[in-house]
């Protein structure tokens, strides 16, 4: 190969070199989109600026033709990879399937070969031959019919190309505009020399000055590169992360200065791009500079702030801008809308407050029965619930609601108007509402409020809030609250006000049953200490003129006052025996009425010895109406601690219970023996018996196993009372044991026995 000295190989040499640098600048940001396409793009500028230098230098034209073989391998690659980098750049890059690369490859590919083998058909170069009119050897070059089409190839990838990135230049952001108009100004150029060259046009036709024009655009790819990053943000990654998020996204440089915006952070924001490229950030955002600093390392800090002009609540999630992994370069600024979960936050607070105010209020309304005192309550406990400049509890008489209390209108009202008026329901429209549909009531401005009635005394009142009391149906009272705001009560305070007024309501009610039970306690324990003074005014009065008329019967039984016969003497013992019979149970009324357990004089007593004693008198009785008693004593029995005269009435009723119930002929059993360390007393009888479902209501006052109006016996059912009465002051019991009706019954006491006890002489 023959070389000689051509000066514009070196501008070629030193385009190559730019070239170099672009292609480590750009293959060092190859994880981004499209750094690994103008990497390659330059990588090919490399070649063939090389390649042309070296055709230059050579003389011979052997070697000139061999190095424009290597050049077209360049000149066929930058078309199809500026391509492609465009396609990534602008965000089209799902265009760049396989099948398509290869197409755009079809092209390249045979003008290669059409190169390489030109020798044999001409279709690229008809002629080439040596020029020497300047000094040195240059080629002239007659070209075939395919290096036009390949022409036309390459001009309708560059000229499609060149519009993407017009359209980036006239609708993009001032970021976009810059880096794009630089890249089609840094394409544009090479692509004049190229023209001019071909047409053969210009001071050197002969010489190309295409690869010399890459130095200019190697250049400007250097500036956009580093003073837009032009590989750091991309119009795709803009367009597709930014542009088309719901977020808002505000880029700052360096100097805390807002350089770029995103649409929804333009309507957060509530500005345009124009007021806002270039201004310090705080004064867009509310942050200081030194909000920064906690994103200085490689992880991102979030802020929650409102913003002043709209007064959403955003969360600002601040991130470093690192593309070359050393420095930021500034900070992106993600403004996520966090007004619906502040909200609801709120919501959630506000509500938990409520129902914690509700609760406690509902402690303290039900913490007393007293009707003033619920009053009390619910005057103090609504200030906790909803916010009020006055509140008054209403309470309803027919079509009259009273104020039952009031509080704070003295200082709007001081006439008292509020305090003590008596509204009539159907003529208060507010009311009336209320009364009538049982439902809570807000009235965001009475003064729009058809049927308000307007007062001098209410002039002040410019918000109403009311909820109905209702017990079982019935509206019982009003709970109303007046603020002199306009606009202060909404339908969703009534609903927690009438929330209140449910237990407010059920307080009240509770009180005036309270107050009602307390009135008819009194009016019944009136009523029963009436009844007993009466029981033993009467018994009183009955027992002295029985004690006389059973005296005088003995005195004529006895014949001291004259003789009788038979049937008159017969007659007399039968009114002695009901006399007597009357007189017990007077005695009997008597004693349940004047019992008292706590005055009982105990003594000690065989029981073995004091039972026939007390069992005796009974035995002529029953005798006398058929009934005899058969009595059996355990000895010994006792000594029990008993008081003789009371325990005395509990057998007698035992046994005139057994004498009435029993038919006639019917034998009474008396038994006593020891059990463990009690003493049992039995008396049982064949008579009526008792059901099973009457044997716990036998020892109740004046109950009777036949209560009817048509009933066969007598007694007005006070005498199991007083036995059960005695037999527990003795610290015993008594039960009573019936196989039904018509099998008898059997009557047990039960009485303790002390260990030791001491009997005097």
């Amino acid at each position: 190969m023959q070389l000689q000295f051509d000066p514009y190989a070196l501008p070629l040499l030193v385009s190559a070199s730019l070239a170099i640098v672009l292609v480590v600048l750009a293959w060092r940001r190859r994880p981004t989109t499209g750094a690994s396409a103008i990497a390659l793009l330059m990588a090919a500028m490399v070649l063939w600026c090389i390649t042309y230098a070296l055709e230059l230098l050579s003389a011979d034209i052997a070697s000139k033709q061999l190095w424009i073989k290597g050049e077209y391998i360049a000149i066929v690659s930058i078309p199809v990879l500026w391509i492609v980098f465009v396609l990534q750049y602008t965000g089209r890059e799902h265009l760049l399937t396989r099948r398509n690369l290869l197409l755009l490859c079809i092209m390249p590919v045979m003008t290669v070969l059409l190169v390489w083998t030109n020798a044999w058909h001409g279709l690229i170069h008809r002629n080439v031959a040596i020029d020497t009119s300047l000094g040195y050897a240059l080629l002239t070059i007659t070209y075939g019919p395919f290096f036009w089409l390949h022409g036309c190839y390459t001009y309708a990838l560059i000229l499609v190309a060149a519009l993407l990135l017009l359209r980036n230049t006239l609708s993009g952001t001032r970021l976009q505009r810059a880096q794009s108009s630089l890249l089609l100004i840094a394409v544009l150029i090479p692509v004049v020399g190229n023209v001019i060259y071909v047409l053969r046009v210009g001071p050197t036709p002969l010489i190309d000055l295409t690869p010399i024009l890459f130095t200019v655009a190697g250049m400007l790819a250097v500036v956009s590169l580093f003073r837009f990053r032009l590989l750091d943000i991309t119009p795709v990654a803009r367009d597709m992360l930014i542009e088309g998020m719901t977020d808002g996204v505000v880029v700052i440089d360096s100097q805390y200065r807002a350089i770029d915006l995103n649409p929804a952070a333009k309507e957060m924001l509530g500005v345009t791009a124009r007021e806002t490229i270039g201004l310090p950030v705080d004064a867009i955002l509310p942050l200081q500079p030194q909000s920064f600093n906690g994103s200085r390392a490689n992880s991102s800090a979030h802020i929650e702030a409102v913003l002043g002009r709209s007064g959403r609540f955003v969360d600002l999630q601040v991130s470093p801008l690192k593309p070359d992994s050393r420095r930021s370069r500034g900070w992106l600024v993600v403004m996520r809308d966090i007004s619906d979960r502040k909200r609801a936050e709120q919501a959630e607070r506000n509500q938990r407050n409520f129902v914690d105010a509700l609760r406690h209020a509902s402690a303290a309304l039900t913490n007393t029965l007293s009707l003033d005192e619920v009053l009390d309550h619910i005057m103090d406990e609504i200030k906790l619930v909803i916010p009020h400049d006055a509140c008054r509890v209403l309470l309803v008489e027919g079509d009259v609601a009273t104020v039952a209390r009031s509080h704070d209108y003295a200082e709007h009202d001081p006439s008292g108007w509020h305090a003590n008026h008596r509204f009539t329901i159907s003529d208060t429209e507010n009311l009336r509402l209320m009364f009538q549909t049982r439902q809570p009531l807000a009235i965001p401005d009475t003064r729009t409020f058809p049927g308000w009635v307007r007062t001098p005394e209410a002039e002040w009142l410019r918000s109403f809030a009311g909820a109905p009391m209702v017990v079982k149906g019935q509206v019982i009272g009003f709970l109303n609250l007046d603020s002199a705001v306009p606009g202060f009560y909404t339908q969703e305070q009534a609903q927690r006000l009438q929330a209140f007024a449910d237990q407010a309501s059920i307080a009240l009610e509770n009180a005036r049953l309270y107050s009602s039970l307390q009135e008819t306690n009194a009016e019944l324990e009136f009523a029963l200490q009436s009844r007993e003074e009466m029981i033993q005014n009467v018994s009183h009065e009955l027992r002295t003129p029985l004690t006389l008329v059973m005296g005088y019967i003995e005195l004529l039984m006895g014949q001291q006052i004259g003789d009788l016969n038979t049937d008159q003497v017969s007659a007399l013992g039968v009114m002695l025996q009901q006399s007597q019979r009357l007189h017990f149970m007077v005695n009997s009324l008597l004693a349940l009425q004047s019992f008292n357990p706590d005055k009982l004089a105990l003594e000690p007593v065989f029981l073995d010895r004091w039972l026939p004693q007390v069992v005796g008198p009974w035995q002529r009785i029953a005798q006398e109406t058929g009934h005899p008693i058969h009595a059996v004593y355990e000895e010994p029995l006792g000594p029990a601690n008993v008081a003789t005269s009371f325990l005395e009435l509990v057998i007698g009723n035992l046994l005139d219970n057994a004498i009435k119930f029993s038919p006639h002929g019917g034998a009474i059993e008396v038994t006593a023996h020891r059990s463990d360390d009690s003493a049992v007393i039995a008396i049982a009888d064949h008579g009526i018996g008792i059901a099973p479902d009457k044997l716990d209501r036998i020892f109740d006052r004046f109950f009777q196993v036949d209560g009817t109006s048509t009933r066969r016996f007598g007694g007005i059912g006070i005498g199991l009372a007083l036995c059960q009465a005695i037999v527990q002051a003795h610290g015993g019991h008594i039960q009573a044991e019936s196989a039904g009706v018509g099998h008898g019954a059997t009557f047990r006491v039960t009485l303790p026995l002390p260990h030791t006890i001491e009997i005097a002489d």
